[in-house]
């Protein structure tokens, strides 16, 4: 008996700090080092959380109908997870008035380009952004696929494209950072898209490197920018992420089909790889899906081009 009450309130402290921390990553985001940390815990935090309060509560002789309430809370957690990353309907299907757009961070678990190319296969895109070791770019099934000769590499990333391609060119490389023009003509109309790649460090401050990304896109980007993709090490929850492009809208929620995660590929409770559009600009259709190998999902991107 001495011992229960003591217990029951350890129960409740440990899970009072647990639910403390996701709701203090969810307010303060990624704006400090120390927060974005926290922003990291997933929705199933909150699991163990009101179980551990809810054990808690009944150690120290609660009510029944009190600790039903409170384990019953536990539910919240795979429903924040739901809420922040599927959406069961998604923008405008593919049609022959958008450019579908295959981007996948490959990274180094993509050893094989008959995977790269199963992929291509299953999704028909027009153009195919990966990143990754130059082995995805050797096959030889690879080798002829779209409008121009062989893929395309820049940084670290790897082009294919069945349409023209006006200019494929590395603006900056800077701190982990990369920026890469892709201009295409598609039908006709040119269509600007900008590739970037930061850093996955976690001890560097995720507030830093956005402000440094704006920076290098402020200084080496001229003119119009339709679209910009790649892999942002940034969850979809995260205010640095919004700093870099100021008024920009993240394609996904809105436009998002499905499941939303990326990262990691067996288990994705974080979309890690976006894509950012202008406040004035039509949502793509996104939608997500496995690879079959490498650390992150593959998204394929719909997006309307005006003729």
């Amino acid at each position: 008996m001495r011992v229960r009450r003591p217990a029951g309130l350890l129960f409740c402290l440990c899970g009072g700090l647990l639910l403390l921390a996701w709701a203090t990553g969810r307010m303060a985001s990624d704006r400090w080092l120390w927060s974005q940390w926290l922003l990291w815990l997933p929705g199933l935090t909150l699991i163990p959380a009101f179980l551990l309060i809810g054990l808690g509560l009944t150690l120290l002789r609660f009510k029944r109908r009190v600790v039903l309430v409170v384990s019953c809370a536990a539910l919240l957690g795979p429903l924040s997870d739901a809420v922040d990353l599927w959406r069961p309907l998604g923008g405008a299907p593919h049609t022959t008035r958008t450019l579908r757009l295959l981007h996948w961070t490959a990274g180094p678990g993509m050893r094989d380009p008959e995977v790269l190319l199963q992929a291509m296969q299953r999704t028909d895109p027009d153009v195919v952004v990966t990143l990754g070791p130059n082995v995805a770019a050797r096959g030889a099934a690879l080798a002829n696929w779209g409008a121009v000769p062989g893929p395309m590499r820049q940084a670290e990333f790897i082009v294919f494209s069945k349409y023209p391609v006006i200019r494929c060119r590395s603006l900056a490389r800077s701190n982990d950072i990369q920026l890469v023009a892709l201009d295409l003509d598609v039908h006709g109309q040119p269509v600007h898209v900008l590739l970037l790649d930061l850093p996955s460090d976690p001890t560097r401050s995720r507030w830093m490197i956005a402000q440094q990304a704006r920076t290098l896109i402020d200084a080496k980007v001229e003119g119009t920018v339709d679209l910009v993709l790649g892999d942002f090490n940034m969850s979809q929850l995260s205010t640095a992420l919004r700093s870099i492009r100021p008024g920009w809208k993240l394609a996904i929620p809105r436009g998002g089909l499905g499941w939303g995660g990326t990262w990691p590929r067996a288990l994705p409770l974080w979309r890690i790889d976006h894509v950012l559009v202008p406040a004035d600009s039509p949502l793509p259709h996104i939608e997500t899906f496995d690879p079959g190998a490498g650390r992150h999902r593959a998204q394929i991107i719909d997006l309307t081009v005006p003729r």
